[in-house]
């Protein structure tokens, strides 16, 4: 498709630039804590997970993903649309190993890594769906998902897409992205349906705000810094419009369980702030 030769154009001139992250070229920086605060939400699964093994998907940023998720597990695979960037991750030992991937067709055989994670590339897939049922097909225990979440409606949401209509004088702005692709956020509501026809069992998610302006990026994360500042209370006055119901989160971390997790993860996620959906069983199979 389209969007997908685009994406590697985009990753390919990520490698010919050397444009790297943030996490390998200055891991006390703003952009650095922006990316590792999305990532950070799964640690109370990753306490459960040392002896694990990881795929992430759309993970073109140099492996920048599983390079996070190192210390936590046995092994982890960075794949791509683009093996441009990750062979050069390998290279210079960000990551122990990756693959070249189409999120709609894996290449890789039921049940090949206990997760599978999939950060901020969902909602950039064409047809989100295949995508969600392959890594769900490849993974053992259960696929991650860490995505701009599908908002109800509420009176800043509603204000705040006026605002960007007016100044972009544009009314597809939330809708479509640069490559041709519609914008696909996470519905909880959808991906329980995906899961409960697959006749799988648990669900456990997390709603978050984050806070991103470019020119932070480059600074470094120090509590008296004009750019912390600017951040934590960017995530703050979201977190209380949220708190006072008139805004929803703006990320959610999902968790799609392929069996019922053991008593000890559900308790540990349920302390971290996840809410734990248990799915309807099919009576008829």
């Amino acid at each position: 498709m389209d969007s997908y030769i685009r994406h590697r154009h985009e990753e390919q001139a990520l490698a010919d630039y050397d444009d790297v992250p943030w996490r390998y070229r200055s891991p006390n920086s703003i952009g650095n804590w922006h990316h590792d605060r999305m990532l950070r939400s799964i640690e109370p699964l990753l306490k459960h997970c040392r002896e694990t093994r990881w795929m992430t998907v759309g993970d073109g940023r140099f492996g920048s993903d599983a390079n996070f998720l190192k210390p936590y597990v046995r092994s982890v695979t960075a794949t791509s649309i683009s093996g441009s960037t990750l062979q050069i991750a390998k290279s210079r030992g960000w990551i122990e190993d990756f693959s070249e991937e189409n999120a709609e067709a894996l290449s890789f055989a039921d049940n090949s890594f206990d997760y599978v994670l999939c950060k901020e590339t969902y909602h950039h897939f064409p047809r989100p769906a295949i995508g969600f049922y392959e890594m769900l097909r490849v993974a053992r225990r259960g696929i991650v998902l860490v995505e701009p979440m599908e908002g109800a409606w509420s009176p800043l949401l509603l204000l705040k897409r006026a605002l960007k209509r007016m100044l972009r004088r544009d009314h597809s702005y939330d809708q479509f992205e640069p490559s041709g692709n519609f914008i696909f956020r996470v519905n909880i509501n959808e991906i329980a349906k995906m899961m409960t026809a697959l006749g799988h069992t648990t669900l456990a998610w997390k709603g978050m705000n984050t806070f991103w302006h470019a020119p932070f990026d480059a600074q470094e994360k120090n509590r008296l810094s004009v750019a912390w500042i600017g951040s934590s209370l960017g995530i703050l006055a979201q977190d209380v419009a949220c708190a006072l119901r008139l805004l929803t989160p703006g990320l959610a971390t999902v968790i799609c369980f392929k069996a019922t997790p053991a008593p000890d993860l559900i308790g540990d996620l349920r302390s971290n702030g996840f809410h734990i959906r248990t799915l309807p069983l099919n009576p008829y199979t």
